[in-house]
């Protein structure tokens, strides 16, 4: 079944290819075949919500309708699971000491011990269904401070824009995702990335790969409509329990966290780790966050510092929202006066000019983010 998945979606992503450029271009026909891209695992790799087998060849059935191109019978079955989930009851169960113990064992097995600690020392979700825990997280995403311009604002002097992905950049992006990624609005998991890597697999996922490079380049030179990137860029709002209520029946202090598409975080993480070398030198010192170990150097730099110059102190600051109150036009400038951001400069461009829509963990929206930049 694997390997039907795979050649699905490899078909489906060829459409999408050849109708966004090329001498085969047609705006009807990639937005009919992105929708298809979008509702991948939605229309053929969900599990019905209820009953039976929960979903014992129903796969199958779904890849030879489409076989078939027999899109209404997708439809039809997708939209009566629809139905089933919203009738389901629903309810937010307290996790138990053993629940959390064999999750933080399961975590370490595989190496994930930041995760491990994570789930040790978090305070837990806040109910996004609460509307005190709304109206803190629409706080955390204000309205658009300063107009973003088009792209030809910020490439002046630019002299190398844009960048090309090969299927051995897509390939090692899907190894580095680890095991147990959490999957945006959009349903699609790393996990199901990963079988394209599978000896089994092999020539197929390999074909599969070749066209997921063939879309990350367009997507990463920002050749794509700009619907595709809203769309593209939607996320999941979490909010994490920072800390809990200080009064009975009180409302936790709650961090907004976005759970974003992995195909977003498939092809700007490629994009970017291609060109890690030129944008570390942007970075460094002041920025670690994509340097390799950089919490780890952090300490050892400010020892030093203070080692050197005894009379100097140590400052730290927090800035309040600070993910949510950037202006993205303050950032495009910083990329228009940077040479090495180049590369990544359409596609930074494409995500940000516009706003990325968000969705409670129920499906509801929430507030698009307009300013700053998704935390998570």
């Amino acid at each position: 079944v694997q390997g039907q998945v795979l050649d699905t979606m490899r078909q489906i992503l060829q459409h999408v290819n050849d109708a966004a450029v090329g001498p085969n271009a047609d705006e009807l026909e990639f937005e009919r075949w992105s929708k298809l891209y979008f509702q991948f695992p939605a229309f053929f790799l969900r599990i019905p919500p209820r009953g039976g087998r929960r979903g014992a060849n129903m796969v199958e059935s779904r890849l030879e309708a489409y076989r078939r191109r027999d899109f209404t019978s997708l439809l039809k079955w997708y939209r009566h699971d629809q139905e089933a989930a919203r009738q389901a009851p629903r309810g937010r169960r307290q996790e138990t000491r053993e629940q959390k113990l064999r999750r933080v064992l399961a975590h370490t097995r595989v190496g994930q011990f930041t995760k491990a600690m994570r789930r040790i020392t978090s305070s837990g979700i806040g109910d996004s269904n609460d509307p005190a825990i709304r109206a803190q997280l629409s706080k955390k995403f204000p309205d658009r401070k300063f107009p973003v311009g088009p792209l030809s604002d910020y490439t002046v002097g630019h002299t190398n824009l844009g960048t090309g992905l090969n299927a051995e950049q897509i390939a090692a992006a899907i190894r580095r995702m680890a095991p147990g990624t959490a999957p945006g609005p959009d349903g699609w998991q790393g996990d199901w990335l990963k079988m394209m890597l599978l000896d089994r697999n092999k020539d197929t996922g390999e074909c599969t790969i070749a066209e997921l490079a063939r879309l990350g380049t367009i997507y990463a030179q920002g050749k794509l409509p700009k619907w595709f990137y809203y769309i593209g860029s939607a996320a999941l709002l979490v909010p994490v329990v920072k800390s809990q209520a200080t009064t009975p029946g009180g409302t936790p202090d709650c961090r907004p966290v976005s759970v974003g598409s992995v195909m977003e975080r498939l092809f700007s993480g490629a994009a970017l780790h291609k060109h890690n070398n030129e944008l570390l030198k942007v970075y460094e010192p002041q920025q670690l966050g994509f340097t390799k170990n950089g919490v780890e150097l952090l300490p050892h730099m400010v020892r030093t510092q203070l080692d050197l110059y005894p009379g100097h102190c140590c400052v730290k600051m927090d800035k309040e929202n600070h993910f949510g109150e950037v202006a993205r036009e303050a950032a495009m400038q910083v990329c228009a006066e940077t040479p090495e951001l180049g590369p990544i400069l359409p596609m930074i461009h494409a995500l940000h000019v516009d706003g990325s829509p968000l969705f409670y963990v129920d499906g509801t929206r929430a507030n698009d983010i307009v300013e700053g930049a998704k935390q998570g």
